[in-house]
C-alpha cells in the first residue's frame, strides 16, 4: 500500500515540476508598471457659436475642459458680458492639446453657465491631425443655449 501512495506522490511532484519552474517568469511579469503611450501633440483653435444666450445683468460664462481620461489641456474660461446679445462667437486661439489615445481622438467637455438657468453641458470630439505641422487645427462648434428650449408645464398631468 506504501508504495502506491509514494507511486501516486512522485507522479504529482512531477507534473507540478514546469509549473513551478514558471512561477519566477510569472512574478518578474507584473513586476513592470504598465508602459505609457507617448502623447500626440497639437494646436487647436476653437471656434463656439452660440446662439439664444440670454446673459442677464450678471453675464455668463462658458468653460471648456478635457472630456476624457486621454485628452489633456489646460481648462479655458470665457467670460461673456452682460448684454442682450442672443448669438456670440468666442475663438480660442492655438489650445496645445494632447491625447494618448491609439486612433488620435480627443473630447471635450463645454460648460455653459447662464444666470438663473442650470449649467449644460456639452461634449464633442474630433481627431487630431496626423502631421505635427505649425498650423493650427480649426474646429467649429455650433451650440444652443438653454434660454431657448421650452419651459416645462408643471400643471399638465400625463395619461
Amino acid at each position: 500500500m506504501q508504495g502506491w501512495s509514494r507511486m501516486a506522490a512522485l507522479t504529482f511532484v512531477a507534473a507540478l515540476t514546469p509549473a513551478l519552474a514558471l512561477v519566477p517568469r510569472i512574478a518578474h511579469a507584473f513586476d513592470d508598471a504598465p508602459k505609457q503611450r507617448p502623447a500626440v501633440q497639437g494646436k487647436v483653435t476653437l471656434n463656439l457659436v452660440i446662439t439664444g444666450l440670454k446673459t442677464g445683468s450678471q453675464g455668463s460664462e462658458v468653460e471648456i475642459r478635457p472630456g476624457n481620461g486621454a485628452s489633456s489641456f489646460k481648462p479655458q474660461v470665457c467670460k461673456i458680458p452682460a448684454g442682450d446679445d442672443s448669438f456670440v462667437q468666442l475663438k480660442i486661439n492655438e489650445l496645445l492639446i494632447s491625447t494618448t489615445s491609439p486612433d488620435r481622438d480627443c473630447s471635450l467637455t463645454i460648460t455653459l453657465k447662464e444666470t438663473g438657468q442650470t449649467e449644460r453641458f456639452t461634449r464633442r470630439g474630433f481627431r487630431l491631425n496626423s502631421d505635427a505641422s505649425t498650423k493650427p487645427q480649426v474646429m467649429t462648434y455650433y451650440l444652443n443655449s438653454t434660454a431657448l428650449a421650452s419651459k416645462v408645464d408643471t400643471d399638465r398631468k400625463t395619461k
